[in-house]
């Protein structure tokens, strides 16, 4: 074989092993490529208390308090509601 027909299959190759890594470590990281979740996955997922997450959606208008450093509101996504406290 010739010098660039080895060359191509070493590419290909290697092409084959880039696409696969990725497809891999995009499966593992299913869950966790998610930017935020809305208040409607985190009852759907159970996510625990406590658990430090990103939330989406709009805060209730009259729900923020503010005690010490600590944030409380509510977060909607005109579906449900859910409570969040922030330092």
């Amino acid at each position: 074989m010739k010098k660039k027909t080895i060359r191509i299959y070493y590419l290909i190759i290697g092409a084959i092993a880039l696409v696969s890594g990725t497809v891999l470590i995009l499966t593992a990281f299913e869950n966790s490529i998610v930017f935020f979740y809305s208040p409607t996955e985190i009852k759907i997922k159970n996510i625990t208390p406590g658990q430090k997450i990103r939330i989406g959606g709009l805060v209730e208008e009259g729900t923020l308090t503010k005690e010490d450093n600590t944030f409380f509101f509510s977060v909607t996504d005109t579906v449900e509601n859910i409570e969040v406290s922030f330092s």
